[in-house]
């Protein structure tokens, strides 16, 4: 009897910094993170299926009237086979599930 499964590498988690003042969407540098750290061993699922991007941008993107930027903040979600978080002070974290 053989075994068909895939292992996926486990990857120490990957850390980036956004700019909250740039105009790129706070979603986008999420996703780029995201695939960064997955190195191409992972057919994603839409960002949007696993948090509300437009509530993302708002918290922790450009200050804008109306929506202020939060600080000392921070928001962790699971996303596919990986834990986001990301931080107010313009940190992404992409780790892992179970690590």
């Amino acid at each position: 009897m053989t075994s068909d499964t895939r292992t996926r590498t486990e990857y120490e988690p990957t850390r980036v910094w956004y700019d909250c003042e740039r105009t790129e969407p706070v979603s986008e540098a999420v996703a780029a993170a995201v695939d960064k750290h997955a190195r191409g061993d992972a057919d994603l699922p839409p960002l949007t299926d696993h948090v509300d991007t437009d509530a993302l941008d708002t918290l922790f993107g450009r200050d804008t009237p109306g929506a202020p930027r939060v600080s000392g903040a921070s928001l962790e979600f699971d996303y596919a086979d990986f834990v986001v978080t990301v931080e107010s002070v313009g940190r992404i974290e992409v780790r892992d599930a179970g690590r």
